[in-house]
């Protein structure tokens, strides 16, 4: 076989540049096609972790509750918990709102925060309940209260604490303890609901039932988003009441929405 016989058949294996560039973007657009499904499976295991979370939480309700009398963590936020801070304290720079219980401790001066600069859902961390203070943050929850923001305060520096749930503290009825909370399906943990730039999840919000099952509640019209927005532009104790109301009609579903009897309070 001569050396140009060799050499023709070589050329004729080798890849030319429009080889390449065809490989190059059948790869391009694959990967294109790749990507939206990457980051929806992402999500999706982020919002199962964000669940596992709330069905902890919810946990650790129940054992928080069977040691105080079957009361659930009681709120400076909500009127369930009275709490007089020191005159000049920093505690007294907080705004006393409904919007504010995803606050899980209040502002402190101190290294080491007394038992009672804890409130809501970080009653749960105060008293070695729930030790991990991850489960109180959601993987979604990018900005503006991640974990690493407060990981100082969580191990005992000064400052208050913001999670990424947000807390009822009460049954609809009104009632404090866990074992009359009604309805059974009403809300009682949810996603931040702080703004609507907080929400952990778009298209729908993981939820807390006062029958202690979890869930993902679709709203994928941005109700929840719409009806924080009003509450923040109002001004009273029960600001963030429709709120808490829209959840519960979000989680019965279209047909029942709105249809709900107000119920009696209860202790």
């Amino acid at each position: 076989m001569s050396i140009q016989t060799r050499t023709s058949r070589s050329a004729a294996r080798a890849f030319t540049l429009v080889d390449v560039m065809v490989s190059l973007s059948v790869v391009a657009i694959l990967i294109s096609l790749m990507i939206p499904g990457l980051a929806t499976a992402r999500e999706t295991a982020r919002r199962v972790v964000c669940a596992s979370n709330a069905r902890q939480l919810g946990i650790g309700v129940v054992l928080w509750a069977d040691a105080h009398d079957g009361r659930v963590p009681p709120s400076v936020f909500n009127s369930t918990r009275n709490y007089s801070p020191s005159v000049g304290g920093m505690a007294n720079s907080i705004t006393i709102s409904r919007r504010e219980m995803s606050m899980t401790r209040l502002p402190t001066a101190g290294d080491f925060p007394v038992y009672e600069e804890w409130d809501g859902l970080g009653l749960l961390f105060a008293d070695d309940v729930l030790r991990s203070p991850r489960v109180f943050y959601c993987p979604s929850h990018g900005e503006p209260h991640p974990f690493e923001r407060f990981a100082d305060q969580w191990n005992g520096a000064a400052g208050s604490i913001l999670a990424n749930y947000h807390y009822r503290g009460e049954g609809q009825n009104g009632s404090t303890r866990l074992a009359f909370l009604e309805p059974a399906r009403a809300a009682l943990i949810a996603d931040s609901l702080r703004s609507p730039d907080e929400l952990n999840h778009d298209g729908g919000v993981n939820l807390l039932r006062a029958d202690l099952s979890a869930s993902w509640v679709s709203d994928p019209d941005n109700r929840l988003g719409v009806a924080i927005s009003e509450a923040l532009s109002q001004s009273g104790e029960d600001e963030f009441g429709d709120v808490w109301d829209l959840l519960d009609d979000l989680d019965n579903g279209p047909d029942e929405a709105g249809d709900r009897e107000p119920s009696g309070s209860a202790d």
